[in-house]
């Protein structure tokens, strides 16, 4: 997924990012979910890149017997 990212000050230019959402089945009824970005400014600028990215993020789904879910 691609976005623009907008600060609300004229100081702060537009940032262009990418996020790389990723699922996987880990076993029966539990399933991953991973967010990465990566700032496609970073990549035009290097060798000096700025340092604008964010931490991976994401999350586990285990699906219950009574249909219900937890999420970790």
């Amino acid at each position: 997924m691609y976005a623009e990212m907008h600060i609300l000050s004229h100081l702060v230019p537009t940032r262009n990012i990418l996020f790389l959402h990723y699922c996987k089945k880990i076993e029966e009824c539990t399933w991953v979910i991973a967010d990465v970005s990566l700032s496609l400014d970073a990549i035009k600028l290097a060798p000096n890149p700025p340092n604008i990215w964010k931490f991976p993020s994401g999350c586990m789904i285990k699906e219950h017997t009574d249909f219900s879910c937890r999420v970790k």
